[in-house]
Parts: C-alpha cells; structure tokens; sequence
C-alpha cells in the first residue's frame, strides 16, 4: 500500500534514486537530487548509511543491498540498526515517512 501511494504521489522516485547510484565514485555516494543529500545532513547519516537508506526506500532487500555494495548481509543489517536508532524508528514506514518529511525543507 505504501510502495503504491509513494508512485502515485512522486512517479520520478525510483528513477532518481537510479539516477543517484549511477553517480556514485569510489569516493562515495553522488545524488542526482541536491534535496535528498540535503535530508541526509540533516539527519546525521553517513555516506554508508544514506546509501543503504536509499536503497531500502527503493524497495531493496538487505540481501540485495549487501549484493549491490559487496558487504555482507549483516553489515548492512548493522547499518540499518544504526539509522533506526539514531532517527528513533522501529519500521521502513517510518523511515519513508521521516524521508519525506524533510524532503521538502
């Protein structure tokens, strides 16, 4: 339901997020969207961590994202601890939800 509202409302996620890892250098993550880098400062996330974010909000598993990264399942696992703790949230909705809150300021 939720994956359903996010198309409907923004049709262009998925494809700026694609955009955004297309980007990226051995240096770290690159976004195509100034906005969500913004999101990411703010929230104190790590370049780790904000492309892990991103790839969770994409709809990937931990799996897929240890695949995409070459780390292993737990540690993205970790990772996605990491972010709940220190944005204080217990579900991906949340996270989706915090995302695009401060998408728009």
């Amino acid at each position: 339901m939720v994956a359903g509202l996010v198309r409907h409302a923004w049709p262009d996620l998925s494809r700026r997020f694609d955009a955004a890892l297309a980007k990226r250098d051995r240096g770290g993550r690159k976004s195509a969207h100034p906005a969500a880098d913004r999101v990411w400062r703010n929230l104190n996330l790590t370049e780790r961590e904000a492309t892990i974010v991103e790839l969770v909000l994409q709809g990937h598993s931990s799996e897929s994202i240890g695949l995409r990264l070459g780390i292993s399942t737990g540690t993205v696992k970790v990772h996605r601890r990491n972010v709940y703790r220190k944005l204080g949230i217990s579900s991906q909705t949340q996270l989706l939800s915090i995302y695009l809150k401060n998408l728009g300021q």
